[in-house]
């Protein structure tokens, strides 16, 4: 039975480049993985970090602090960029919108 963490990284027909990125993902650890894949999944909009912790795959998995350490981990490691874009958390404060860099 296939996992959370199995999840493909490339498929047989991607193109190269698509391959290459999976190949720079392969030393990222599983919480990096969920936050990766939450963020793929919303590439268009792009998550802050509360909704990257909402993901029902995050926060049964990791704490709220986890999933932002995890969050500017994958920063550091150039596989998350702010958008410049903001949006107000449910206390109605203004946050980043983080987005996964784009390989292709």
């Amino acid at each position: 039975m296939q996992t959370l963490f199995d999840l493909p990284t490339a498929r047989p027909t991607d193109p190269a480049t698509s391959h290459e990125a999976a190949s720079s993902v392969r030393n990222v650890r599983e919480s990096q993985q969920l936050i990766l894949k939450a963020l793929d999944i919303w590439r268009r909009t792009g998550l802050t970090d509360e909704q990257i912790y909402d993901c029902p795959a995050i926060c049964s998995y990791m704490s709220p602090s986890g999933a932002r350490t995890r969050r500017s981990e994958l920063v550091r490691q150039g596989l998350v960029v702010d958008s410049g874009e903001r949006r107000k958390t449910k206390a109605g404060r203004q946050t980043i919108v983080w987005k996964a860099v784009s390989n292709g």
